[in-house]
């Protein structure tokens, strides 16, 4: 009995110092609505306007007219959809109209108008918000953003934010997030923003719709840490005046869609900025990016002025790039060679579509300001997902050019017998390519039928030529040799470093193929990963034949390396030197014949188990200590 009076003693005082934890399982979070107080899950609830179905999930929300009271919405570990019927609107000058956690789609025909939020109209910086359908007007000056969420995704409907123009009532931001997904409806700013327009801390990716500005950013119209992925869609920012570039990110790559951006003289200094600006690289493997610049409003005579494009480097495949500026300020860079006016660091723009001039040609999706406006004032959104007539003019260009280069030089270099008349043939009808060379080159070279296909026998490297760089998914590469369309010649890579910073696993491809060329992953250069604080395990791609100098060194968390490839031939000097953590290589190359010094060498940690092929164990064994590597065993 007194054993039982303790236990219970003992109970109760954990229970009032909140350290006693029952038995039964506690419950996942649950769905819970609120507004101004009052539960809207409630059965019993009868809030005008508002109406929660539990089975479906969903709350409606049917012409509310809301003034200083605040909606909450919490969709626990499920996902909750908001209908939007009717006319509604929410009017609250506390620090926010509308607080969102989980995961929220907004949907239905109806729109919802939020303004007056001192620091945030929507607060959803703990949840993921989907627009599919509606319209979600954010009106007036936050000291935060209008809308912060964490990951935003745009299906259908409108995102529209109306910022204020009165200089003293800026917005910091219309939007902030994580990574920003757009497939298809519009998002359409009108105002002026102490900030960038949109602001994402992950990756900012078009694949559809329409994303217009309008209006005046101290900024950028998008500011993105990670990667601006443009792979359909129509991108007005032509409209706002930036007082940096348009665009900033860690990396831009365009596929598809069209970019239009106005590149503004600064009222303060006089100075022109640069349409796009990252950290990386930029990528125009198609669609197309119009650039104008604004006549000088300055009067000074001095000014600075910012490449168009500015990246470590710049590559395009099959983009269109067409650049338009007044005669004054052509006239002015006329001194310098374009490629540096242009592109910094300069690119070689021999055969690309690209044009510069004082006027954009065939620009047929060019829109006014007044029709983006109407656009978007209108409650309303674009039928379509953008992006079909991107690459118009590079698309019908390269068929149509396609053809005929392939017929007039069908049998030109077929060989002395019957070369010259199969070319002839092929003069009459580009449109067959080389379809009648069967009748006058069918020994041209003694084995085949006069290139029927309109190619020459010497195969041509038409690929991006030799230290012509590029991003393609998490890694950067650089070309050591360029490969052909036709996969005749495979070309070369050698990977340079990584994309995403985030990533913990580095695995090296064998094989990468872009834009119609096969490329072979074959080096690793030096400094490539240098420094990385996050990647745990490394897998080298089996065609790698080199190790770059330091190309792993100093990578303070990794503990496994695994080189997969049988023809590695050199690790560089210091290639993972100062890699504390270590503990196990494994190298299947019968072939190595150098390791660079103190490739392994370690100050600190566990000794280093490298395995290798057992019938190279005792010759490796030298190489490592020849090496002056410490802290090893061979196995």
């Amino acid at each position: 009995m007194k054993g039982r009076i303790i236990s219970v003693l003992m109970t109760l005082t954990l229970i009032v110092s909140g350290l006693y934890v029952s038995d039964t399982k506690v419950s996942a979070a649950e769905i819970s609505v609120t507004y101004n107080g009052v539960d809207l899950c409630d059965d019993n609830s009868t809030v005008e306007g508002f109406s929660y179905d539990a089975e479906t999930k969903t709350l409606t929300i049917n012409n509310v007219n809301s003034e200083n009271k605040e909606l909450v919405i919490n969709s626990g570990d499920d996902v909750l959809t908001v209908e939007v019927k009717g006319e509604n609107t929410f009017d609250n000058s506390s620090y926010r109209c509308i607080g969102l956690y989980g995961n929220v789609i907004f949907a239905g025909d109806g729109v919802l108008t939020v303004k007056n939020g001192s620091s945030w109209d929507i607060d959803a910086r703990e949840a993921n918000v989907t627009l599919d359908g509606a319209i979600i007007s954010l009106e007036g000056k936050t000291s935060t953003a209008n809308l912060e969420t964490k990951d935003l995704t745009i299906k259908s409907g409108k995102v529209r934010v109306k910022g204020s123009e009165n200089e003293d009532e800026w917005s910091v931001k219309a939007i902030k997030c994580e990574d920003l997904l757009v497939e298809g409806g519009d998002i359409y700013t009108n105002g002026s923003f102490n900030s960038s327009t949109i602001t994402a801390s992950g990756d900012v990716t078009f694949k559809g719709g329409r994303f217009t500005v309008i209006g005046e950013s101290t900024d950028h119209a998008i500011d993105c840490a990670g990667t601006v992925t443009v792979d359909g869609g129509d991108l007005y920012l032509a409209g706002q005046k930036n007082y940096q570039s348009s665009i900033y990110a860690g990396s831009f790559v365009i596929n598809d869609g069209y970019v239009d951006m106005m590149v503004y003289q600064h009222q303060n200094n006089g100075n022109y900025s640069s349409a796009i600006e990252v950290e990386d690289t930029i990528t125009i493997n198609g669609g197309r990016i119009v650039v104008r610049y604004q006549d000088r409003t300055s009067t000074l005579e001095w000014f600075e002025f910012s490449a168009t494009f500015k990246g470590e480097v710049l590559v395009y495949d099959d983009g269109t790039i067409n650049v338009a500026m007044p005669d004054e300020l052509k006239n002015y860079l006329d001194e310098k060679p374009i490629s540096y006016a242009i592109f910094d660091p300069a690119i070689d723009t021999t055969g690309k579509d690209f044009t510069f001039g004082n006027e954009i040609p065939n620009d047929d999706k060019k829109k006014t300001d007044e029709e983006l406006i109407e656009d978007g004032e209108s409650n309303t959104t674009t039928d379509d997902n953008g992006g079909d007539n991107g690459g118009d003019n590079g698309g019908d260009n390269g068929g149509d050019n396609g053809g005929d280069n392939g017929g007039d030089n069908g049998g030109d270099n077929g060989g002395d017998n019957g070369g010259d008349n199969g070319g002839n043939n092929n003069d009459n009808d580009g449109d067959n390519g080389g379809n009648n060379n069967d009748n006058d080159g069918t020994n041209t070279d003694g084995n085949t039928d006069g290139n029927t296909d309109g190619k020459s026998d010497v195969t041509k490297a038409d690929g991006p030529k030799v230290g012509t760089k590029f991003a393609y998914k998490k890694y950067f590469y650089e070309v050591t040799k360029a490969g052909s369309t036709d996969g005749s010649i495979v070309g070369q890579l050698a990977v340079t470093g990584l994309r995403k910073k985030s990533i913990t696993t580095i695995k090296i491809a064998a094989i990468v193929k872009l834009n119609g060329v096969k490329y072979k992953v074959t080096s690793v250069k030096n400094k490539a990963f240098k420094g990385n604080k996050k990647v745990k395990k490394i897998y080298v791609g089996k065609n790698i034949k080199s190790i770059g100098a330091k190309a792993f060194a100093g990578m303070k968390k990794v503990k496994q390396v695994s080189i997969n490839s049988k023809v590695l031939k050199t690790i560089g000097k210091c290639a993972f030197f100062g890699d504390k953590k270590l503990k196990k290589v494994i190298i299947k190359s019968t072939k190595l014949k150098k390791v660079g010094k103190k490739a392994f060498y370690r100050k600190g940690g566990k000794k280093l188990t490298i395995k290798v092929p057992k019938a190279k164990k005792k010759k490796y064994k030298k190489l490592f200590k020849k090496a002056k590597n410490n802290k090893f065993k061979v196995k």
